[in-house]
């Protein structure tokens, strides 16, 4: 979200891969409430795959391994593509989506994808347009439900971004 130049500043913005929404650049608990009920079930998997994951940080060169907003896994390798292969080998992902970009893989709840978050957010603020901007294929699923889009790019130097 902070990372993308607007051309005007949002009222809501929906972060940490819709985990959370924001009013005004503040977390609306409501939003955050419901998050944790949708994806209860889901978080005591994803803590128990982080929990496996430690046992591996120098097999596969792991740099982060964190839990984001309670809600989806973050993990960044530089043997990505080795350690894709290895957690969908050894979990069962079938209520999660496994995002990989670059050095970069998210494990994220289906029921939390981006354009899910995008039909909670229409019928949690009964609104009709629905803007969204992304650069990665964890943002497609938004940027097909979205109403507009705000099209951004990835510079080759990888974590940086800009409008166009």
């Amino acid at each position: 979200y902070n990372r993308i130049r607007f051309p005007l500043t949002p009222q809501y913005a929906l972060v940490g891969n819709g985990a959370v929404l924001l009013k005004g650049g503040q977390r609306v608990v409501e939003w955050e409430q419901e998050t944790k009920e949708l994806i209860h079930k889901e978080h005591e998997v994803l803590k128990n795959i982080e929990a496996k994951l430690v046992d591996c940080l120098d097999l596969y060169n792991i740099q982060t391994l964190r839990m984001v907003e309670d809600a989806f896994l973050f993990i960044k390798t530089d043997e990505a593509e080795q350690l894709d292969y290895y957690i969908n080998r050894n979990f069962d992902l079938a209520d999660f989506t496994l995002y990989r970009h670059n050095s970069k893989i998210s494990i994220v709840p289906k029921k939390l994808e981006k354009g899910m978050a995008a039909r909670r957010l229409r019928k949690f603020l009964n609104i009709k347009t629905i803007v969204s901007a992304g650069d990665t294929n964890m943002d497609t699923s938004m940027l097909e439900y979205a109403d507009k889009t705000i099209e951004c790019d990835v510079l080759k130097n990888e974590g940086e971004y800009m409008n166009e």
